[in-house]
């Protein structure tokens, strides 16, 4: 139990840490005594980084990963200054995105302009096409169908769409990040979404 607490404390302390990642509004850290755990921290002058983590309502990023575990990673710790999370493979999705990449533009004109002259990520082209905002609702079904047909890698595309519309059936909230930053492997091997 005392080495718990010696690796704990030296955890949060002020010592430097290596950042692994950075989004908008937080920073990421290894855990130190835990590899397959992160520390977000928040920076700059968001409202969590202001506030404490604790007073914030039901629809805060952290507390919306804890609702729902399925589709992000496992929250193991809120203090009010830092959060514990799941760590999260992105090694594996850049690969992943790699080869849709190659299959979106191989396949429609339309998502081969959208990715390679409007820089839209591959996920929020799938996204729209999800949510029916890509051209309309019935257009958008016929490629999503089409992708999946034509497509060397009609798994890691199913993933995805699966994914994007679970979450996006839950009405979790308005706005969410879908970007290609923004998706990770759990060690389980199942796609997860890291951010909100």
């Amino acid at each position: 139990m005392k080495d718990l607490i010696k690796k704990i404390l030296k955890e949060v302390s002020v010592e430097k840490k290596e950042r692994m990642g950075r989004g908008s509004f937080h920073d990421v850290y290894p855990l130190k005594y835990d590899s397959s755990k992160v520390i977000k921290v928040p920076r700059g002058v968001s409202d969590y980084a202001v506030a404490e983590y604790w007073e914030a309502g039901p629809d805060a990023w952290f507390n919306i990963f804890k609702k729902y575990p399925q589709y992000f990673p496992e929250v193991y710790k809120i203090t009010n200054k830092y959060i514990v999370l799941e760590k999260l493979d992105t090694n594996r999705v850049k690969q992943d995105l790699i080869k849709m990449e190659d299959d979106l533009v191989s396949i429609s004109s339309t998502l081969s302009d959208m990715i390679e002259n409007k820089n839209y990520g591959v996920t929020d082209v799938l996204d729209k096409l999800v949510l029916g905002k890509l051209i309309n609702i019935r257009e958008d079904i016929k490629t999503l169908d089409m992708l999946i047909k034509k497509s060397h890698n009609k798994d890691l595309f199913k993933r995805y769409i699966d994914l994007l519309s679970a979450i996006r059936s839950e009405r979790i909230r308005d706005f969410i990040d879908v970007n290609d930053g923004n998706f990770g492997y759990n060690k389980e091997g199942e796609l997860k979404m890291l951010d909100i």
